[in-house]
């Protein structure tokens, strides 16, 4: 899981190298949160760590870095159409157009886990907890974790993006 994590940082930071290098980073970052978050979860709940949690922990994975993936294209495209702009308004504008998609594919989602978790019975109930966690924290992370480290590398907010030149004049 670590080797296909570092693999996962290097490939979203080539994809999205021409708007920044550190997409793939802040991807790492809010895939490590996401799975510690979901650990300690557990650790806390103490639920019993049997292959249906470990699959659920790894779609809690490919779930996590795919929302990031989507705001970060978004990121992407915006970046393209707006290249005076800084990167923060870009970030800021790319990441309230895709929060309802978010908001909503998780939202489903997270409904049909909670009545695994009440209906489900003992044996879903650690997969469905793991899930309902996972896809909470993998829903924000995308948003408030990934997105800031990315600024964070890129000098804060009050730059604009490379090669673009200087800011809009006023």
């Amino acid at each position: 899981v670590i080797i296909a994590t570092i693999f996962m940082g290097v490939y979203i930071a080539i994809q999205f190298r021409h708007v920044s290098w550190s997409f793939g980073a802040g991807a790492v970052i809010a895939l490590i949160h996401d799975v510690l978050v979901v650990m300690c979860a557990l650790v806390i709940s103490q639920y019993q760590f049997d292959l249906t949690t470990l699959a659920a922990v790894l779609t809690v994975i490919g779930y996590s870095v795919h929302d990031t993936i989507i705001v970060s294209d978004r990121i992407r495209e915006d970046s393209t159409k707006r290249r005076r702009e800084p990167i923060a308004s870009i970030m800021n504008r790319a990441i309230n157009e895709t929060l309802s998609r978010t908001i909503l594919t998780s939202g489903t989602a997270i409904v049909v886990l909670l009545s695994l978790l009440a209906f489900g019975g003992p044996i879903l109930r650690p997969s469905a907890f793991t899930l309902l966690i996972g896809f909470i924290t993998g829903t924000y992370s995308s948003i408030y974790i990934a997105g800031p480290v990315v600024l964070f590398w890129e000098g804060g907010t009050g730059g604009t993006q490379k090669g673009a030149g200087s800011s809009r004049a006023a």
